[in-house]
């Protein structure tokens, strides 16, 4: 017997390396009949009917094994391999929009599998796939993903992919790319988006700097490369070679003389006689970051700058100008308690109040500010990343990764703010996170809520927790669904179970991701009955988050 075994494993084992699972099946087909009663004869045909793809016959194995072996039917490396069963069908789908559900959930699973999914997706004939993929890729930091990375750099000839590769190598550390990144920027065919793509990813990597190289950055025909410079001797603190940064200042390009004005103001250098003038320069990025400069060093002549800029024209103006009072710390607090009064464009109220509250000054007053902007503002919101980070109206367009992503960041930006609410005790925090719940259909994904979302405050979890007993039934949906995802608090789940089977599919969606989000052992049973379901979207999610639960 114990022979028998062995060779139909052995033989299993031989037709799945050569890449033959049918004939894996057929054997075990024949194995199972001469052995009803076997759990292995069962585990090795659920095996290999995984590896085949045929997902239908694998679960009605599987059914058979839960009668015969309830205890084993939930051994751990048995439910993944049903998982991985349904999530290497989705990879094989003709339509796209499974293909990346799957490639979606399979990344999410941080499992060794999926590092060879996300291969063949860089390798995919369609953009949008590879594109995923290499954002995906980033999440990782294995070998095989770097080299196709590499690979993409001198392939890839789509400008959507091509942005995206340029964060991975910087996110993964690939040094060894900086030379071609470098002969790439200082291109005539290089775009300024490119560019500017191009500067961020080696400023990411770079631990050191020679002078000589910072010599030639300085001094190139360049833009970008002097940016660069900029950018390296900030982030690498080299105070040393601060003569650098007061000759850029003069540059003749607005995006240089802004990129070392910030340099100077992180290395809190003093400022140049030439910074006065330049606070009231026509380009506000550099306007604005030379009045912020002078606020740290000449407070009079800082606030007189910045109070201009407050009352400018342009609202991106204003709103960089109050984030750069919010950037001061308490050298801007004076001018930000005194135009929180004053000035009435509400993006220049709501950066100031978030100035206040970071202070921890006038912060009732503060907050009763940020309440009535989120109450009263209908724009998509966004945080800017720019020389100061800004909360702004949003400019984000469609992003392959998370669908609906203005609206998804518009969602994250928007519980940020009501969390900062509930950090500092606003009495009417309760009050506008049910404001918020009752008008947004909380649409953020499991992969948007691991790219952009925190973990949410104690105080704000306490409140969304008091609202999963709402009568409004919409409310608890809502709240049961952010409490979830945001906060991975395991008492949404029984609201959530309890949801999903009236739930449309959209919904199931939401409350599947949901649970994987908070990763708790006690939903292993449900999501095992979910890889039933008729729908192959929800199955391949259900699998995924059962991945994510099992690996926790």
């Amino acid at each position: 017997m114990i022979l028998a075994i062995l060779l139909a494993t052995a033989r299993m084992h031989a037709h799945l390396l050569i890449g033959d699972p049918a004939s894996a099946t057929s054997e075990n087909r024949l194995y199972l009949a001469d052995n009803p009663h076997s759990l292995q004869a069962h585990t090795q045909l659920v095996k290999s009917l995984a590896s085949q793809g045929d997902e239908t016959q694998m679960m009605h194995i599987y059914e058979q094994l839960s009668t015969l072996f309830p205890e084993e039917a939930q051994e751990q490396e048995l439910l993944e391999t049903l998982c991985w069963g349904v999530l290497k069908k989705g990879e094989k789908a003709s339509g796209l929009s499974t293909q990346l559900v799957a490639i979606l959930g399979s990344a999410l699973t941080q499992d060794v599998y999926a590092v060879k999914i996300l291969e063949r997706g860089m390798h995919h004939s369609n953009s949008m796939l590879r594109c995923v993929s290499v954002q995906l890729a980033a999440l990782f930091g294995d070998k095989p993903l770097k080299e196709q990375v590499r690979r993409l750099y001198y392939e890839e000839k789509v400008w959507e992919v091509r942005k995206h590769i340029f964060s991975a190598i910087g996110k993964l550390k690939m040094a060894e790319m900086v030379p071609d990144l470098l002969k790439a920027a200082s291109s005539r065919h290089c775009s300024p988006e490119e560019r500017r793509e191009v500067i961020k990813a080696v400023a990411l990597m770079r631990e050191k700097i020679e002078s000589e190289e910072l010599e030639k950055l300085v001094s190139s025909s360049r833009a970008s490369l002097r940016m660069l410079a900029c950018e390296c001797i900030a982030a690498l603190e080299l105070i040393e070679q601060k003569d650098f940064l007061y000759r850029l200042v003069s540059d003749n390009h607005p995006e240089v003389k802004a990129a070392a004005l910030r340099a100077m103001g992180i290395l809190r250098l003093r400022p140049a006689a030439s910074v006065y003038k330049l606070a009231y320069a026509k380009e506000p990025n550099v306007g604005v970051t030379a009045g912020w400069l002078l606020l740290l060093s000449d407070q009079k002549a800082g606030e007189g700058a910045l109070a201009y800029w407050l009352s400018h024209e342009k609202r991106y103006a204003r709103s960089l100008a109050a984030a750069a009072i919010s950037a001061a710390g308490s050298y801007g607090i004076p001018r930000a308690r005194n135009m929180l009064d004053e000035n009435h464009d509400p993006y220049v109220r709501a950066n100031l109040a978030l100035a206040l509250i970071s202070q921890r000054v006038d912060v009732q007053k503060a907050a009763e500010a940020l309440d009535t902007f989120l109450r009263n503002q209908t724009d998509k919101l966004m945080w800017k990343e720019d020389l100061f980070t800004s909360l702004q109206k949003s400019t984000h367009t469609h992003n392959p990764l998370i669908p609906d992503y203005p609206e998804v960041v518009n969602q994250t930006v928007r519980l940020e703010l009501l969390n900062l609410l509930a950090m500092v005790d606003y009495p009417e925090a309760l009050d506008a996170l049910k404001v918020f719940l009752k008008q947004r259909k909380w649409g953020v994904t499991a992969i948007a809520a691991e790219v952009l979302l925190g973990e949410g405050d104690e105080n704000a979890v306490t409140l969304v927790r008091e609202l999963l007993d709402d009568p409004n039934k919409e409310i608890r949906t809502e709240a049961a669904l952010v409490l979830g995802m945001w906060g991975r608090d395991s008492q949404a789940i029984s609201t959530l179970i309890q949801l999903y089977p009236e739930a449309d599919r959209n919904m199931k969606i939401k409350i599947l991701e949901t649970l994987g989000r908070i990763g708790d052992r006690e939903i292993v049973p449900f999501l095992v009955e979910r890889l039933k379901e008729p729908s192959q979207t929800l199955r391949i999610i259900a699998a995924s988050v059962l991945l994510q639960t099992l690996n926790q």
